[in-house]
């Protein structure tokens, strides 16, 4: 069971649920506890137990029947079509960025050579063929509407989220928080104390990668003020490059010699290389006047003569193992989720430097 008691209410009580069933102390057709008996055990509300269910039944764990009660759903055959679908909803623009079109050609390939074919999704309620899907493949930053998507899916149809732990469904995703907390540590052995951070946060894998930013300057006895984080939303550009430019431009510009930061975590490689030229140009040196540390290790050289400190995300592996996740279950009858995370690793470049 799981005991980890930073999750929310009901996903602790779904995660007893789904490994009682795992280990078989409820078995298929077995009759869960009554709505009663659970709120009077965790001492919640009917609308908790009830989004526990919810995420249990879009597992294909339980099932309801009117009149009777909630009860463990055996596992079912599931049809071989041919076909896998990807949902990105926003494709038009991730297929542009080099984090995301290595995942997806990574999937491409790991697809055609299971010998299936993929279907690229961008608006589920618009799609009208998921019952000839095999498997789903979630390729998103956290934004999409979990409800909204559930309605449009066959309630067995396996889902594997890409770059996230997504409660409920396979993830396979990057040790994100290990990367984080390798770059934060590298400048603090340089001698770094006033370290910032350059990231959109409205997204559940930046949101992780804030978090242990913060954590681990806490460890080490540092408290990051607000304005060390640089997550404004900017109008949409045509690529991250731009992003971290004009992010970085806007920040020089609203004082950001002011802060006395010496170090910019920045959050992702085509970001840190904007960021970098538009230092330039306001007149300060990387790594001599600041040290910048990137993150994915999609390092754009043609940009720039520098080679960035960055972390190395295995993003080939990522949509490699997400397909095998996904062929797995899709032709497996257990229903216990499985979660994958792939270590990353630290790259040392010319871009940071010791105070």
């Amino acid at each position: 069971m799981n005991s980890n008691t930073k999750l929310p209410k009901y996903q602790q009580i779904a995660e007893q649920l789904r490994h009682q069933i795992a280990e078989g102390t409820l078995k298929p057709n077995d009759r869960l506890p009554s709505i009663t008996e659970l709120i009077s055990e965790h001492g919640v509300s009917l609308h908790t137990i009830e989004k526990a269910h919810g995420v249990l039944e879009l597992e294909g764990l339980i099932r309801r029947e009117p009149g009777r009660g909630i009860f463990v759903d055996p596992p079912r055959q599931k049809a071989q079509t041919g076909f896998l679908a990807y949902f990105s909803p926003n494709y038009h623009i991730t297929r542009n960025i080099p984090y995301h079109t290595i995942i997806q050609q990574s999937i491409r390939q790991a697809v055609y050579k299971a010998g299936k074919y993929l279907t690229i999704v961008e608006d589920p309620r618009e799609f009208p063929h998921w019952n000839l899907m095999e498997g789903l493949l979630i390729s998103d930053m956290g934004h999409y509407n979990r409800n909204d998507l559930k309605k449009c899916l066959p309630p067995n149809l396996s889902r594997v989220n890409i770059l996230f732990d997504d409660p409920g469904i396979h993830s396979v995703m990057a040790d994100d928080a290990d990367g984080m907390r390798q770059a934060v540590e590298h400048l603090l052995l340089l001698g770094h104390k006033r370290i910032g951070h350059l990231s959109h946060l409205q997204h559940s894998l930046l949101q992780q990668r804030y978090h242990t930013y913060v954590e681990t300057l806490n460890d080490h006895q540092i408290t990051p003020l607000p304005e060390w984080i640089y997550s404004k939303i900017l109008p949409q550009f045509p690529n991250y490059y731009e992003y971290g430019y004009y992010a970085m431009q806007q920040w020089l510009n609203e004082g950001w010699e002011k802060l006395g930061l010496t170090a910019i975590i920045a959050q992702n490689d085509p970001a840190a290389i904007g960021m970098i030229e538009a230092l330039k140009k306001y007149g300060l040196q990387v790594p001599q006047d600041v040290s910048i540390v990137g993150f994915d290790g999609v390092n754009e050289s043609a940009v720039s003569p520098l080679e960035l400190t960055t972390i190395s995300v295995p993003l080939e592996r990522l949509g490699q193992t997400a397909v095998k996740v996904l062929l797995e279950q899709s032709e497996t009858l257990t229903n216990q989720r499985v979660t994958v995370q792939l270590p990353v690793t630290f790259k040392t470049g010319n871009t940071t430097r010791q105070l």
